[in-house]
């Protein structure tokens, strides 16, 4: 029986010892981290396919990463395998002369200053335009006001000497119908006188005369300047009782009118012809119309005549 047990013993592996067992475990371990290091040397460092400079059989059947050498038939490890390999890179080689490259910066050089010149070119026309527009809006302006003003200040100078002239007919009348066999204006104007029971001498006349062409259809008119304000006054106003005289009738005493006012009379006349006035008449050099309302208005433009036309009633009242 107990030479069974010692056979039994021999058979059996004897356990190893706790020293050799821990070289064992080291002995593992380098031969791991070796294996690792070797795998990542080879793909951090490129393929040397020359020959091994102190081994030169060894080419095909060995191939040597940076200090170590791995089979060619060494296989990838799992964790190593999703590894991008690496790659070589090309530079792109140019295939343009220097010539061409001189010709491109030209026409690049001439394409710029052609945009360059136009964009400023473009730039100073529309400030131009901008400026001359507000000069000329100016101007304008500026000439607009000037024209207003001479405008009005000319209106005022004609209304003064329109004043003026009125003033300087102030002892003058005007008498139509006087046939031109009447040689002496001067007796010819007493004779008239003396129809209306008004005592005149032709002391009392300072002028007379006839004016305008001579006209075969009708007499000339005789413009006469009485001395004596308050006689020319009474002349006026008694003409109208010419039309029952006998041999006096086509005979009229008007008021001498400058022709400013002369023309305002005409207006005025026109617009009693149509029926737009009720009637109209000259008093002191001043041309008057009477509206449909007995309303006298004393008429300085013919714009005064239109706006009382209109109903707008501008002119002055008497």
């Amino acid at each position: 029986m107990l030479s069974a047990r010692r056979r039994r013993r021999s058979s059996e592996p004897s356990p190893l010892s706790s020293q050799t067992l821990k070289k064992y475990r080291e002995y593992i371990s380098d031969s791991d981290t070796s294996s690792i290091m070797s795998n990542q040397q080879s793909f951090s460092s490129p393929p040397n396919h020359h020959m091994h400079p102190t081994n030169p059989h060894m080419q095909n059947s060995q191939i040597a990463y940076g200090t170590g050498m791995i089979p060619t038939n060494f296989s990838t490890p799992a964790s190593m395998a999703s590894l991008p390999l690496p790659s070589q890179t090309f530079m792109p080689q140019s295939s343009l002369s220097d010539f061409d490259i001189q010709r491109l910066a030209t026409a690049v050089k001439n394409m710029m200053a052609s945009e360059i010149t136009n964009m400023i070119k473009d730039t100073l026309n529309k400030e131009i335009r901008q400026l001359v527009d507000v000069h000329v809006a100016k101007e304008t302006a500026s000439m607009q006001q000037t024209m207003e003003t001479l405008a009005s200040k000319n209106k005022e100078l004609e209304r003064r000497v329109d004043e003026l002239e009125a003033y300087s007919r102030k002892n003058l009348i005007r008498i139509s119908g006087v046939g031109e066999e009447e040689k002496d204006t001067g007796e010819a104007l007493i004779k008239i006188a003396e129809k209306l029971n008004i005592p005149i001498t032709a002391s009392d006349i300072e002028v007379s005369h006839r004016v305008g062409p001579v006209n075969s259809s009708r007499p000339r008119q005789i413009i006469a300047r009485i001395k004596n304000y308050d006689l020319r006054h009474r002349l006026l106003k008694n003409s109208k009782k010419l039309r029952s005289v006998s041999g006096m009738t086509g005979i009229h005493i008007n008021q001498e009118l400058s022709k400013a006012r002369g023309k305002l009379a005409y207006h005025a006349r026109q617009l009693l012809r149509e029926k737009k006035i009720k009637g109209t008449f000259v008093w002191d050099g001043r041309v008057i119309i009477v509206d449909h309302n007995d309303v006298k208005h004393t008429i300085q433009s013919v714009d005064d005549i239109m706006n009382i036309v209109d109903g707008l009633g501008t002119g002055s009242d008497t």
